[in-house]
């Protein structure tokens, strides 16, 4: 018997049903832990820096509030939030050029932002009012540029 006449269909043979089978099973990559792992404990490290920043942590705390406050002023309070949101963006995101392309804006825009304001002479008003810190290591550039 086999196949009418003008049939492009191949009877299935193990051996073809086999390989692709098998070629399938290769190219399955499990997903692994490592992202969500690092959004659990950049979670937990945000949640402690959060309440060191209320005083609920003891000296150990109070060591890391004076460092927040120390380089961001009064953005400090706000750095926890900050950074569990920024992680948990870029890892979900990861395969994603336009979340990368706005990510890399809101940093430009935030670098922008300062040098304007240290431009028209609110900058300093501004770290006068804030504390020692207002961003320094993301808008110490633009200060400098200005």
């Amino acid at each position: 018997m086999g196949r009418p006449k003008g049939s492009k269909n191949k009877p299935k043979t193990t051996a073809n049903t086999r390989a692709r089978s098998s070629s399938k099973a290769q190219e399955y990559d499990a997903p692994l832990m490592g992202d969500e792992a690092a959004i659990i404990i950049t979670f937990a490290v945000s949640l402690f820096l959060f309440l060191s920043n209320l005083g609920l942590c003891g000296p150990i705390g109070a060591a890391l509030k004076a460092v927040q406050l120390g380089l961001f002023g009064v953005v400090g309070y706000l750095f926890p939030i900050v950074l569990c949101f920024v992680v948990a963006f870029i890892l979900s995101n990861i395969d994603n050029p336009h979340a990368t392309l706005r990510m890399s804006s809101a940093l430009f825009m935030l670098v922008f932002l300062s040098a304007l304001a240290t431009g028209l002479g609110v900058y300093h008003k501004l770290a006068r009012w804030a504390g020692a810190g207002t961003l320094v290591p993301i808008t110490g550039f633009a200060n400098a540029v200005v």
